[in-house]
């Protein structure tokens, strides 16, 4: 197990490259991770979908010269929401989770 102190659980939704054999297989070798699969389409169980919907009402009625100016201002973004851990909270608990499943020893 990595030094992270607790097992890992990774959820994914069923993208292909998230079912694919291979991919099965390097998981398998890691018992200290567990996966779980959302079920094919639902968006309402994935905090990533809130995160996305946050980004595009920030991005919303913008024009963007480039693809790179783009990349530049959603970057940003993305930098303030990394920065805000309430609001990553908040995006998991949108889907019925608990952010802090696992109790701090500090």
């Amino acid at each position: 197990m990595p030094g992270w102190g607790a097992p890992v659980v990774l959820v994914w939704d069923h993208h292909c490259s998230h079912t694919a054999r291979w991919v099965s297989r390097e998981l398998a070798d890691r018992a200290w991770l567990s996966v779980v699969h959302l079920p094919k389409y639902a968006p309402d169980l994935n905090p990533v979908e809130t995160l996305w919907a946050h980004l595009k009402a920030r991005l919303a009625n913008q024009a963007f010269r480039s693809v790179g100016e783009l990349e530049k201002v959603l970057r940003s973004h993305l930098r303030s929401v990394q920065q805000q851990p309430r609001l990553l909270r908040g995006f998991i608990r949108s889907v019925g989770l608990d952010p802090c499943p696992i109790p701090s020893n500090t």
